[in-house]
């Protein structure tokens, strides 16, 4: 290999190297991010398995007694302002259901991945 060659060959290598110390950093920081939406998904599914059903009968149950209506509305929207889009009947299970498609298929990228 002549001396340019070699210096373009070198340069190309460390330039390759860069990049992947910042895919490392990313990686690590996309690690973290999956633990903590793992978390977060597993809090949401311990209230949907545990309390959703108890939690959507119960203004139904307040009003029965005579009691004020709590005031939940169901609507379309994944941010809170008063009205609750969990509350609707597949919300909640969609949701979970789609985060474990996405992790199924990130999981099928990565394993041809790793050599």
């Amino acid at each position: 290999m002549e001396n340019k060659e070699l210096l373009n060959k070198l340069r190309a290598m460390q330039t390759l190297y860069a990049r992947i110390d910042q895919d490392n950093k990313a990686i690590e920081a996309f690690t973290q991010f999956l633990i903590e939406s793992k978390q977060r998904c597993d809090a949401l599914s311990e209230f949907y398995e545990n309390e959703w059903l108890d939690v959507v009968g119960e203004d139904e149950r307040r009003v029965e007694k005579g009691l004020p209506s709590l005031g939940i509305v169901v609507y379309e929207s994944s941010e809170p302002n008063g009205k609750y889009s969990i509350l609707g009947e597949d919300t909640i299970w969609n949701t979970l259901s789609e985060n474990r498609q996405f992790l199924l298929e990130l999981l099928k990228t990565l394993v041809p991945m790793i050599s």
